[in-house]
């Protein structure tokens, strides 16, 4: 590989990691039947409760995260019901479930949406094509032996016929009085006695509303709770999620799910933990999320309440020699798992700057891709925040590093001035400046599967072959002209692309790319974060975390 010695290069502005969320015009209609469920499952901010229903073996939850199924008898979460599955919107307004007919109503803001179990299907149908009034969304759903029945917030009614969808509106007076309802027509403000909370959580009753008190002393006021046949009380709150008590023990617990921060950039694995972040500008709870799949637990670490540390606007996540690296806009954090400590470090601990991009592990070392310039960093004994830094790149230069990606004796930088590359054993490093390949390009993202380097520019994708030391083009090469690239992730079956008009896959057994967007299971069209792991690919959005069973034998893509 041709490489120049550093050469000078002026800083590509932030919008290039920071660019804001295409909005999608796509209509979901239902479960896309080209994937078997489970093929795509979605995670995201599930914590304000709208209304609740204890059906047979499950509590199901509407929230502004889509649905949320707790099973009472096995006591553990499954996987929720968001537009990944088929659902027209995640901010589910009502739910209820049909004993009757077994099937599973919600509404949305934009739609009423119906589930087969059996099927395992969802079918939706949107407020305007039924000739609803869209700005009038259904709060509250029932049943009776003639059918399905629906209120709106402004007090309209509908119905349709039992095993029909076909709606119709009705007068209020013709509204059956056997409809068991539920959402906000069946919400009974029922007294509560006061209950027990482990860790510091306080039941406030106001004599007006319930709430429940964090140690930061906020408020998360009761919205929805309801007390089943066998005097266990379910609670969901606007903020902290789903609460759970016995009644004749009055001992509440919480049962927490869901991301604290929808918007996930980095993705960080360690030691069977998911550790999740991004970046939010809203006066909600924002914070890093760490996640075990196999015990199914959430855990929430909010910056504003933690000392030292100082940012979770996260760009890249590490977990390294006990401890796990958090790369924000305003420095390094660290997090001792072992003693339950942070430190921050800056420019003022030798950083050459403050906004972190890129984080990777190895060769004993952290190497940080900064906003100007490739750091590494030895981790020395004594004081638990003492750092020593080299810089790679001159300071001199200010590049910007948005990936980092360490082969076991080199280090390879994206950076806005192309490619970079750097050996580890001579400490000597330059940019590539060759005929092919990426030259001087701006360089997003990098991954490596066996001999081949996978370079990830603005628009278009380059693999190097690290063997023969050329670049082979051909249809491993792509071209996005409408799309801006802003991650990669390979294997040696499949190379996926992250950009912000959906995700790509390149077979290189068959030479061929393809697209997924939202109608086949994505929250969100912009892909900013992928992580592979086996047939799984963890795909980090504005809205949320998705998991895609790519490599399924019964799907032939």
């Amino acid at each position: 590989m041709q490489i120049n010695r550093f050469v000078h290069a002026g800083l590509l502005g932030l919008w290039l990691i920071l660019f804001p969320a295409v909005s999608s015009g796509q209509r979901i209609y239902g479960t896309n039947t080209a994937y078997a469920e489970g093929d795509w499952i979605s995670y995201t901010e599930s914590r304000y409760v709208h209304s609740l229903q204890v059906a047979p073996e499950l509590v199901y939850v509407a929230t502004e995260g889509g649905i949320l199924r707790y099973d009472f008898y096995q006591k553990k979460w499954l996987f929720p019901f968001t537009t990944s599955n088929g659902l027209a919107e995640n901010n589910v307004l009502a739910v209820a479930y049909d004993v009757g007919t077994r099937l599973l109503w919600c509404s949305t803001p934009s739609a009423l949406c119906v589930y087969d179990p059996g099927a395992k299907l969802w079918q939706n149908f949107f407020l305007d094509e039924l000739g609803f009034d869209p700005n009038d969304p259904v709060y509250s759903i029932g049943f009776n032996d003639a059918g399905t029945w629906f209120e709106t917030k402004n007090g309209n009614f509908y119905h349709t016929p039992l095993q029909e969808f076909r709606f119709e509106r009705v007068n209020q007076n013709l509204v059956d009085t056997s409809v068991v309802w539920f959402g906000r027509r069946g919400f009974q403000r029922v007294p509560l006695e006061t209950y027990f909370l482990p860790n510091s959580l306080l039941f406030i009753d106001d004599a007006k509303s319930y709430a429940i008190q964090d140690g930061e002393m906020r408020n998360f006021p009761l919205s929805y709770y309801t007390i089943d046949p066998w005097q266990t009380l379910w609670a969901g709150t606007a903020g902290m999620g789903l609460f759970t008590a016995d009644t004749r023990l009055q001992y509440m617990i919480p049962l927490p799910f869901g991301l604290l921060n929808p918007d996930v950039r980095a993705i960080g694995r360690y030691e069977g933990d998911f550790w999740l972040g991004g970046i939010r500008k809203t006066d909600r709870r924002r914070g890093v999320t760490r996640w075990n799949p196999a015990r199914n637990r959430w855990n929430y670490y909010e910056a504003a309440f933690i000392p030292r540390f100082w940012s979770d606007e996260v760009n890249a996540i590490s977990g390294y020699r006990g401890a796990i690296w958090f790369g924000t806009n305003y420095g390094l954090v660290r997090y001792d798992l072992g003693q339950d400590r942070w430190f921050s470090y800056t420019r003022f601990n030798g950083l050459q700057a403050n906004e972190i991009f890129a984080l990777e592990q190895g060769d004993r070392s952290l190497w940080v891709g900064t906003k100007e310039g490739l750091d590494r960093i030895w981790i020395t004994g004594g004081k638990k925040d003492s750092l020593r830094v080299q810089h790679i790149t001159p300071p001199a230069e200010k590049v910007a590093v948005y990936d980092v990606l360490w082969d076991g004796g080199r280090v390879w930088a994206a950076t806005n001035y192309g490619l970079y590359v750097y050996e580890s054993r001579t400490g000597k490093g330059g940019y590539y400046r060759g005929v092919n390949g990426p030259r001087a390009e701006v360089v997003m993202a990098l991954d490596r599967s066996g001999d081949s380097l996978w370079v990830a520019t603005l628009h278009t994708v380059e693999p190097y072959d690290l063997r023969r030391e050329i670049w082979p083009g051909g249809s491993a090469r792509r071209v996005f002209p409408d799309a801006i690239l802003l991650d990669i992730a390979a294997n040696g079956s499949a190379v996926f692309v992250g950009t912000d008009q959906g995700l790509f896959k390149f077979n290189p057994a068959g030479g061929y790319w393809l697209r997924y967007t939202r109608r086949d299971g994505l929250l969100n069209n912009r892909v900013q974060k992928l992580l592979l792991q086996g047939d799984y690919l963890w795909i980090g959005s504005p809205e949320g975390l998705t998991r895609f069973y790519w490599n399924s034998p019964y799907r032939i893509d």
